[in-house]
């Protein structure tokens, strides 16, 4: 069975997974979450832990494992 991970991406930083063996459905719906990006992204606990800094944008993107 093929398994995902989510990874966070931001323009000044390497990417850094955050979660591995999901489903393609598990991951899909992470990134199509509304916190799963800085410009829409409203959970202060997620800013804090990847970023506010609006010259530093990130998002939660999949790939295959």
């Amino acid at each position: 069975m093929t398994t995902y991970k989510t990874v966070l991406f931001s323009f000044n930083g390497s990417p850094r997974t955050l979660d591995r063996g999901l489903s393609l459905q598990e991951a899909q719906a992470i990134c199509k979450h509304s916190d799963s990006s800085s410009r829409t992204c409203r959970d202060n606990t997620r800013l804090d832990r990847w970023g506010r800094d609006r010259s530093n944008p990130w998002f939660i993107g999949y790939t295959e494992e």
